[in-house]
């Protein structure tokens, strides 16, 4: 389903960054190297998006008053199961925000089992018309039970998922 917590986030994230502007004071944070496999029942999950939430939703600049933005990250599997995670934010980079992490791990289709489309697509009509694969434990934002510490000198991790979801 189409979240719209998630997506009022990303879009009031970006408007702040439209409204600040270039030269501002807000702290886009510095990122550390993230990657891992993902494997469903023991296999690699191609296709899959692995998302990084920090659990801290909102902090100041270290030292300053400032607002700092918040930065989540996201990675897609390819056919081994590896991901490297990127933030979401194009100024930012590869890797993921130090400290604690809610995550998810996604792997969507069309309900009738085709690939999700790339491209020009209605973002409206894509979400009602795909299905997710994963357990709700793996791939819901408010009953994931996967999360992760990303230390300073960054993280390699793998997530040994089970389709029955235990």
């Amino acid at each position: 389903m189409f979240d719209l917590r998630r997506t009022g986030f990303l879009l009031g994230a970006c408007l702040l960054i439209r409204v600040v502007g270039c030269g501002s004071s807000v702290d886009i944070p510095d990122l550390v190297e993230v990657s891992g496999i993902v494997t469903l029942d023991g296999q690699p999950l191609p296709g899959a998006t692995v998302y990084f939430i920090p659990k801290l939703q909102f902090a100041p600049a270290a030292g300053t008053d400032q607002p700092r933005l918040i930065e989540e990250s996201a990675g897609l599997t390819d056919e081994q199961g590896h991901f490297r995670l990127r933030g979401i934010h194009k100024e930012s980079g590869w890797g993921a925000m130090v400290g604690d992490h809610r995550v998810l791990i996604r792997k969507r289709v069309m309900k009738d089992g085709s690939a999700v489309p790339t491209g020009d697509v209605d973002l409206a009509i894509l979400e009602t018309s795909m299905k997710e694969l994963l357990p709700a434990i793996y791939s819901d934002e408010q009953q994931t039970t996967l999360s992760a510490q990303v230390p300073t000198e960054g993280l390699v991790l793998n997530f040994d998922l089970q389709s029955k979801g235990k």
